[in-house]
């Protein structure tokens, strides 16, 4: 059995080497380089873009903006998971522009593209762009997004508002918060992240006049969706005519999961100028561009009894989504986060509100648990802070509250149903683990001599995965939540592997095929792994949400 053992990566050889093939690595014999033109300011009017220097430089081959797109009737970003508002009126929907049009909504807003011979050509022809902007009131803080009186992001909905979602009873929570013995309350936030990955972002098109085909290489986690995205949502062309490569990516961690403006973009220029096109961000460019994470503000309370047990639990959040709607931004502020936030706690009331809200800010969409760990953090402060309140041992309290072994499946306040777990034997067991009363008096002893050690812990319960495809199709998600493998045998007896997920360093070429060769009882040596490809692989979701685990 190869399954279960540790065996060396295969992969890890080239990839320690410096024998990757990344994207930039790709050669397009002949190919020209892109620079974006971004916005410096986070709300300003577009009074005119002056593009004939640039046009003039050397090197340069074209200066593409929002009124070539427009001339071409092209599309925007799409929004693939809407949220409408808990009573039922359409969410207020800011999809992304490829290039901002009459104004630019938060610094890095994409106002042109300049293709050149070198890459040098074209950052210094895009610093030629004049562009006239009238600067505008900008709304950054993500807390005063429905004031009275705020910087209103897009006029046409009147309000900052996006959506609003209600989860649980708000009656039976407020009477148990009135009748409580103790109830402690936080102002939280979570405040806004960035990624960071040893890549940036990549990407190099190319067009076949002869085939009418397009391909793209790109630095991503989900290669079909690319793919979809690109022929239906921005080129209007048909999907058999995109294909996209996802060679070798140097991490992802949500940000690369996403459909970016430079990738149709790319490729548009490639049929424009008939030769390859590639872009690579800059780390300063990434910092900017790439999707954020997090940026909530929240209003929570706890309730407890005497004894420390929870009798309710509520939640008011604002929840940021950027100057546009990212593809699942509002999914993961309505459905990821709300529905774990009563964690493995047997919580008997609870009520949650989620507000989504604009501001001049980068868009926000998933990073890194993207809900949960947002989640996570409001439970865990309440319970800490209600114990520390209390005078209970913050371990002891949340033993008190653990969901017990033999009351599963259990159904939370906020509609979730957890099907098996035992919070309290994980608990006991870290405890022994870690000899926490032995740490406790240590902890004792340091502290009278001065030195503050401090003991944190935390109980957690992790959704992941989105799916299946029919709960996707109730909530109004266009994509299913299936994944797609397929084995290919030669004919000589040797395999290929197949499979719509892709790797960003997790190790997929050993583990996939170790599975594959215990299953058909194989060496190793005679499989072969191929991902990333849409022209190879029929369909599939690619990585993201612990997907491929």
């Amino acid at each position: 059995m190869l399954i279960g053992k540790a065996l060396t990566r295969d992969e890890d050889d080239r990839l320690l080497r410096g024998r990757g093939t990344y994207v930039d690595d790709v050669n397009l014999p002949g190919a020209a380089h892109a620079a974006f033109v971004h916005s410096p300011h986070a709300h300003a009017r577009i009074k005119s873009i002056d593009t004939r220097a640039a046009q003039s430089m050397p090197g340069v081959l074209s200066v593409l903006t929002d009124a070539d797109w427009q001339a071409d009737a092209l599309g925007v970003l799409p929004v693939v998971h809407p949220v409408d508002f808990y009573d039922g009126r359409p969410m207020n929907e800011a999809p992304r522009p490829v290039f901002a049009r009459d104004r630019v909504c938060y610094v890095g807003d994409n106002v042109a593209c300049v293709i050149a011979e070198t890459i040098f050509q074209a950052m210094d022809a895009a610093e030629a762009v004049v562009v006239d902007y009238e600067p505008l009131p900008a709304l950054v803080d993500t807390g005063q997004a429905l004031a009275q009186g705020a910087v209103v992001v897009h006029q046409q909905f009147g309000t900052n508002e996006a959506q609003e979602w209600r989860l649980g009873d708000k009656e039976l929570t407020e009477h148990a918060i009135r009748e409580a013995h103790h109830v402690t309350e936080l102002t939280l936030i979570s405040n806004r992240v960035a990624g960071a990955a040893i890549e940036n972002r990549t990407y190099a098109g190319d067009y076949d006049c002869v085939t009418d085909r397009y391909t793209l290489y790109a630095a991503g986690q989900m290669p079909h969706w690319y793919r979809q995205w690109i022929a239906r949502d921005a080129l209007f062309i048909p999907e058999h005519k995109v294909r996209v490569i996802v060679p070798d990516v140097g991490g992802g961690f949500g940000p690369k999961a996403f459909f970016y403006m430079e990738m149709p973009v790319i490729l548009w220029a490639a049929k424009r100028l008939r030769r390859p096109v590639r872009w690579v961000a800059q780390r300063s460019e990434s910092f900017a561009t790439d999707t954020h994470g997090r940026d909530h503000v929240t209003q929570a309370k706890m309730a407890f009894d005497r004894d420390g047990r929870v009798l309710a639990l509520q939640v008011e959040t604002t929840a940021c989504l950027g100057a546009y709607h990212n593809p699942f931004a509002a999914g993961i502020a309505c459905m990821f986060y709300p529905g774990t936030l009563t964690g493995p706690y047997q919580t008997p009331a609870a009520y949650v509100s989620v507000r989504g809200v604009y501001t001049n800010t980068a868009p926000v969409d998933a990073y890194r648990g993207s809900g949960r760990p947002e989640a996570t953090f409001v439970n865990e402060r309440l319970f800490e802070n209600g114990a520390r309140e209390l005078g209970i041992d913050p371990l002891e309290m949340r033993r008190r509250n653990y969901i017990k072994a033999t009351d599963y499946p259990f159904k939370t306040p906020l509609g979730r149903t957890w099907d098996s777990g035992n919070p309290r034997g994980l608990h006991d067991k870290l405890l022994q683990l870690t000899e926490y009363d032995g740490l406790r008096r240590e902890q004792a002893v340091l502290r009278e001599q001065g030195t503050r050690m401090g003991i944190g812990a935390a109980a957690f319960v992790e959704t992941s995965g989105a799916g299946p495809s029919r709960r996707n199709a109730a909530m109004k998600h266009w994509s299913g939540g299936f994944e797609t493998a397929l084995i290919r045998v030669h004919s000589d007896a040797k395999v290929t592997v197949f499979t719509g997920s892709h790797s960003q360093g997790q190790g997929h070429d050993i583990t996939f095929r170790q599975i594959a060769a215990d299953t058909l009882g194989m060496a190793l040596k005679d499989i072969d792994y191929v991902e990333g490809d849409t022209d190879r692989i029929p369909a599939g979701c690619g990585t993201w949400a612990w997907r491929s685990l």
